[in-house]
């Protein structure tokens, strides 16, 4: 891109938006670390707003165009909504991309941790997941679904619940081939585990139920510790399934060798 078209490109997304460098904020503590890089509690020296600062390890940012359609990136400036996570900032310095977000009080597998032995009631229950319904409808309506959704990746402050980690996203008219390793396995879907090229917004709401019976039991519902014992614990609670009431699920546990290492274990989980 030339330096005029990206001078034009940063003129329009306006100086609040990427005129900010790391020094600016005073770093805190930090938040997490994974293999995506680490995210910082931060504090905008000026405001004194507090904020969370995501490093992109793995990024080599040359330049704000290759920035800007960055997946998370791409997909934060496209949702705005109360109950997913806003990106405020993004600073580009020394070839790396830092994303300057909104700072909640913890995940919700926190505070999940924290009322091991405890259950919410129905109405608790609610409240979180009404907004977490708003923000999916937004998310899905905006041609995006999240792909990552579990409770490490929702982000809790007193009542107001927001979505965050975007980094998997995909866009629904995406038809190109997806990767099989997303969500953490206990709130992964059974396509996904059976290892289809395509899917959609629908292994968001599946995520959405396990969350949900996680909240009401205080326990994870399905506990698996691997691809196909995940799958035997899913039947197990919903039942077997059958060529009727899921072909394409009949088809890709054949196609994948599914059912042999099913039977190994003495499992069916699709019959005839």
């Amino acid at each position: 891109m030339s330096t005029k078209a990206e001078h034009e490109m940063l003129e329009e997304l306006g100086n609040d938006f990427y005129g900010k460098v790391i020094h600016d904020y005073e770093l805190l503590e930090c938040l997490g670390e994974g293999s995506f890089g680490r995210v910082w509690k931060a504090v905008d020296k000026q405001t004194g707003d507090v904020v969370a600062i995501k490093e992109l390890k793995k990024f080599k940012c040359c330049s704000w165009k290759k920035c800007l359609i960055l997946r998370e990136v791409k997909a934060l400036r496209g949702l705005d909504h109360p109950n997913i996570v806003k990106l405020k900032q993004l600073i580009v310095e020394n070839n790396k991309l830092y994303l300057v977000m909104e700072c909640m009080d913890m995940a919700l597998s926190h505070q999940l941790v924290k009322m091991r032995g405890k259950k919410l009631n129905g109405d608790q229950v609610r409240v979180v997941a009404i907004q977490l319904f708003q923000a999916l409808a937004h998310m899905h309506g905006r041609g995006y679904f999240h792909r990552d959704l579990k409770p490490s990746n929702i982000l809790v402050s007193t009542d107001v619940v927001k979505v965050a980690d975007l980094g998997m996203s995909r866009e629904v008219s995406d038809d190109g081939m997806l990767s099989d390793y997303v969500t953490t396995l206990w709130y992964r879907a059974p396509e996904v585990l059976l290892m289809a090229e395509t899917y959609g917004p629908e292994v968001d709401m599946w995520a959405m139920g396990a969350i949900m019976a996680e909240l009401f039991t205080s326990t994870p519902l399905f506990r698996g510790s691997n691809s196909v014992d995940q799958l035997w614990k899913i039947c197990s609670v919903i039942g077997t399934q059958t060529k009727d009431t899921w072909e394409d699920g009949h088809g890709l546990s054949h196609a994948g060798n599914i059912m042999k290492l099913l039977f190994r274990r003495h499992m069916i989980v699709w019959t005839s």
